[in-house]
C-alpha cells in the first residue's frame, strides 16, 4: 500500500488502483476543503462585521449618553469603558469592513451572504461615527 499525505489526512491507495484514480480523489478531496475553507471564510468576515456592529452601540448612543441622565455606579463604569474603548476601535473595525466589503465585491463570484453583513457593519459603522462626531461638536446644555 502506498499512502500520500495531503492537508493532514492520510489517503490509502491499493497498488492495483491507476495514477488516474488517485488523482481523482486527490482532486475531490481538494474541493471539498475548499468548501470547508469558504464556509469558515464567511464566519470570519461575519464575525468581523457582528464586532463592528457591537462596538457601534455607544457611538450611536452619543446624544443619549450626553444629553440626558446616565447610570451611576456599577453600569456607568461599563458604559463609560465601553463607550472610551468603542471611540477608539469603531474607525480601525470600519477601516477593515471596508477593506474586507471592496476584496469581496471585486472577485469574479461574491460571496452574496458575507458581503451582506460587511455592507450593514459599514453602514452602521459610519452612521455611528457621524452621530458621535456630531453630538462632540454639539454645545453642551447647562
Amino acid at each position: 500500500m502506498a499512502i500520500d499525505y495531503c492537508s493532514d489526512k492520510v489517503v490509502a491507495l491499493h497498488r492495483d488502483r491507476s495514477r488516474a484514480d488517485a488523482t481523482r480523489l486527490l482532486l475531490t478531496k481538494s474541493v471539498t476543503d475548499d468548501q470547508t475553507n469558504s464556509d469558515s471564510y464567511v464566519a470570519e468576515k461575519k464575525a468581523v462585521a457582528v464586532a463592528t456592529i457591537f462596538m457601534s452601540i455607544p457611538l450611536l448612543l452619543s446624544f443619549n449618553i450626553k444629553y440626558q441622565w446616565f447610570p451611576n455606579g456599577i453600569a456607568y463604569g461599563f458604559l463609560f469603558f465601553w463607550g472610551l474603548l468603542s471611540v477608539l476601535v469603531v474607525p480601525a473595525l470600519l477601516a477593515i469592513t471596508v477593506v474586507l466589503t471592496l476584496r469581496i465585491a471585486l472577485r469574479k463570484t461574491p460571496d452574496r451572504s458575507a458581503l451582506k453583513w460587511l455592507i450593514w457593519a459599514a453602514s452602521i459603522g459610519l452612521i455611528a461615527e457621524i452621530i458621535f462626531i456630531a453630538a462632540r461638536l454639539s454645545p453642551p446644555t447647562l
